[in-house]
């Protein structure tokens, strides 16, 4: 992030007619490139073919977020 921040929001969205937060919590960072890693999947309630929304907040109330559908690895079924 561009802010300075040492750390960022996120939350996890399930994109439905609820819209109900799955997952939230926070990362730390540092100036320059971050990749920031997250573990989703099974064990944080993510179902198969549904579309979710992940955002990050930075301390200026802006959110960097983009959507994706999830979609389970068919041999760990």
């Amino acid at each position: 992030m561009e802010t300075g921040d040492t750390t960022a929001h996120y939350e996890l969205l399930l994109l439905d007619n609820t819209n109900k937060i799955v997952y939230a919590g926070a990362v730390p960072l540092k100036r320059g490139a971050n990749h920031i890693s997250i573990p989703l999947g099974r064990k944080r309630g993510l179902d198969s073919d549904q579309v979710y929304l992940f955002r990050l907040l930075n301390s200026r109330n802006e959110y960097w977020q983009m959507k994706f559908i999830y979609v389970r690895d068919r041999e760990t079924l």
